[in-house]
């Protein structure tokens, strides 16, 4: 089974896609099932159809372990992550009661089996400030299941890193800063698609208020540079490693600078 995405600007391009993938699957011996079709738009849909078919409409879909929301958000991918990463902990329940198991090596198991679930995807995420504290809340509640802290206990989340000998600089929110980074740079010394996309700019007519935050604000405040600035900061990839370690440490735990 293979799984094919297509973007396109109108729904008469995307219709054609179709019809051309079909068409050309078809030739390969390859089947095109309408009925695992999905359809998502950035404007509401009540029907999409092709050649008497209907297709599914959807608001988000997951694709390749992320959910992809229709207005671009990511609480439904995060809330996601945190509770899969909450899940395998509580799978891990006897090795975190176990006493002959020092705190280092349960502290390098949460590291490696747990935290890379919670990050998973990260790169592409866009923080807002309520999720910045729920993935500060899911870390905090990692190491205090990990040393049996109940609540009850009122110990406060410094003393739980401080017992646990967590760094500053080994935070979510810094880890999943340093991956932002690390991909904004690697998309930009290339010349694909991606590039393209990531420095687009949208068509139409912006809602009024406030415009939501986006991914590439998000590489503007914590690097404080323009655009023009980070093309040529890329550009070089020493340089950019270094200065994603700078950016990332002057990140305090709550994500501010």
């Amino acid at each position: 089974m293979l799984m094919t995405t297509l973007l396109a600007g109108k729904k008469t391009d995307l219709i054609k896609m179709i019809r051309r993938l079909k068409k050309e699957s078809e030739k390969a011996g390859l089947y095109f099932n309408m009925k695992k079709t999905r359809i998502m738009s950035t404007e509401e849909e009540d029907s999409f159809e092709v050649d008497g078919e209907e297709l599914e409409t959807v608001t988000s879909f997951t694709f390749l372990g992320s959910v992809i929301e229709r207005e671009g958000k990511c609480d439904l991918e995060i809330k996601g992550r945190v509770a899969l990463g909450k899940t395998a902990m509580n799978g891990m329940e006897k090795m975190w009661k176990d006493k002959n198991v020092n705190i280092d090596t349960k502290k390098r198991l949460a590291r490696t089996l747990i935290i890379p679930i919670i990050t998973y995807g990260s790169e592409s995420w866009t923080l807002t400030k309520k999720m910045e504290k729920k993935i500060n809340a899911c870390e905090s509640w990692i190491w205090r299941k990990m040393l049996r802290i109940s609540w009850k206990e009122k110990r406060t989340n410094d003393w739980v890193r401080k017992t646990a000998d967590i760094v500053e600089d080994e935070t979510l929110l810094q880890s999943i800063l340093r991956a932002r980074l690390r991909f904004f740079g690697h998309v930009m010394r290339s010349n694909g698609l991606e590039k393209e996309m990531m420095l687009a700019c949208g068509e139409g007519v912006r809602k009024q208020g406030r415009p939501r935050k986006r991914w590439m604000d998000m590489i503007h405040e914590t690097t404080g540079l323009k655009l023009a600035d980070l093309r040529d900061a890329t550009a070089d990839r020493v340089k950019w490693r270094s200065l994603v370690m700078t950016v990332a440490r002057t990140q305090r735990v709550d994500g501010t600078r």
